[in-house]
């Protein structure tokens, strides 16, 4: 019996030493209970070295009978907590009701560590059952249900599974996993320790590598893990699992970018904001961010507003200042300016806008902006002599056009409407007077004299008469 403890003591601090090898940045020692673990002490859980626990919070649409005992016990001992779902699902409606399960029975509660998927039942989702098409597509689902919430998903499984039933990259690329994988003769010795897979190099965040661990406060065996990511950092950086977004350590207060489990997000007053869609100006260059993170395949046009306005083109996620008229795709009336004109009366693009199209931008097909009409744009203008006359409006490369009219004017029409009559007399005698009243000019000397003067008006006068 004393030899068979020696052997378990020593199997228990190789396990515990093996990952001290590995290439991960970060690890932390943890368990994963359901209900088939009952009376735990989690004080003498978290004394026995253990950060943290991944809580069955369901499975199906059952809620675990101890998972309010569990979470309640972890979080008085001061564990982290995270949560899985085994899953029966085999079709995505059933993966997002998993998820609209899993948050509301979290509801009012706070977890640093992620929501993991626990798919793996060969019985509903096996080889003879589903495709590795749909088990991706369930697990994604789910994942997605989550993210929406605005919680950190995650996706467990069996290294079998990852590799033969789901689709690993697909998966990698939209949350976390957490691999099982017990087969310890994979292992190697190095300097005189048992050294297993190391995961953290494969994608993963979390490996559960036994099923059968001892832990102080536990009665039978239990799961253990180790995590190679800081969760509670990331998560509390992030905002998510309903933290409000905590301060990161950055040196301004002003927009800028921050390396977070190695990604790059968008930081303004020192915090991360995931609903960021910008450019941003970091050490020396330009980079676009959507939903809050770098996108390093960024390709197109973005109008950065702001104390001075700048458009920027980006490949690749980074770009470089340009001139927007370069990038003009269209131009349109948006409004028509004066249409109507007499012999040489001058141009006015006065209630004149266009409606100007930008492209290719990034986040959106296309930018458009409505601009008035200045008189650098058009082209085309002659007021000498009469007919219908064609204008062309420029801007950037692009031209679109309008018409206008140009006609005699009535001899002694001084308001523009066709006729002469006794308000154009007032208007004359105003004038006349010395009053600014806003008219034709060339209409206001009727009788030729070189003078505007009550003679104009008494001239307008007699022809009415007449």
């Amino acid at each position: 019996m004393k030899r068979f403890l020696t052997l378990i003591v020593c199997l228990v601090f190789v396990f515990q030493t093996a990952f001290l090898a590995s290439a991960a940045d970060y690890f932390a020692a943890g368990i994963d209970v359901s209900k088939w673990q009952t009376n735990i002490n989690w004080e003498k859980v978290k004394a026995d070295g253990n950060d943290f626990v991944i809580i069955r919070v369901g499975y199906s649409e059952v809620k675990d009978p101890r998972f309010e005992e569990h979470y309640a016990g972890a979080v008085a001992a001061g564990l982290h907590v995270g949560v899985y779902m085994y899953s029966y699902a085999v079709t995505i409606e059933e993966a997002k009701r998993d998820a609209r399960d899993v948050l509301n029975w979290l509801s009012g509660k706070s977890i640093d560590y992620p929501i993991y998927y626990d798919i793996e039942d060969e019985a509903y989702q096996g080889a003879n059952k589903l495709t590795t098409r749909q088990r991706t597509d369930i697990a994604l689902a789910f994942v997605n249900g989550i993210k929406e919430a605005g919680y950190y998903p995650g996706v467990y499984s069996n290294l079998n599974w990852f590799k033969n039933y789901l689709y690993l990259d697909e998966i990698q690329a939209a949350c976390d996993t957490w691999i099982a994988h017990y087969k310890y003769v994979n292992g190697t010795w190095v300097d005189g320790e048992w050294v297993l897979p190391d995961y953290a190099s494969l994608g993963y965040g979390m490996y559960q590598y036994t099923q059968e661990g001892v832990v102080s406060g536990v009665s039978g065996a239990v799961d253990k893990d180790v995590s190679y990511k800081n969760y509670p950092k990331i998560i509390r950086e992030l905002g998510l699992n309903g933290f409000a977004p905590a301060e990161v350590e950055v040196d301004t207060r002003e927009e800028t970018l921050y390396l977070l489990d190695g990604k790059w997000y968008y930081v303004k007053d020192k915090k991360i904001d995931l609903t960021a869609n910008t450019a941003v100006f970091y050490e020396g260059g330009w980079h676009y961010v959507k939903n809050g993170q770098w996108d390093g395949s960024a390709q197109g046009l973005v109008r950065k507003t702001g104390d001075e306005e700048k458009w920027i083109y980006f490949t690749n996620g980074k770009g470089v200042e340009v001139n927007p008229l370069d990038y003009v795709q269209s131009v349109e009336i948006e409004a028509l300016p004066q249409t109507k004109y007499y012999i040489d009366m001058p141009l006015s693009v006065s209630g004149g806008k266009i409606k100007v199209t930008y492209g290719p931008m990034l986040g959106t097909t296309e930018y458009s902006e409505i601009l008035n009409m200045t008189e650098n744009m058009i082209t085309g203008f002659d007021s000498e002599t009469s007919g219908e006359k064609e204008l062309s409006v420029n801007y950037g490369s692009k031209t679109t056009a309008f018409k206008i009219g140009v006609i005699e004017r009535v001899v002694g029409d001084v308001n523009g409407d066709e006729i002469c009559d006794m308000k154009d007399v007032v208007i004359i005698s105003k004038r006349a007077a010395g009053w600014d009243i806003e008219c034709y000019e060339k209409a206001l000397d009727v009788n030729g004299d070189g003078y505007v003067r009550l003679s104009d008006s008494v001239y307008v006068a007699r022809n009415l008469v007449n």
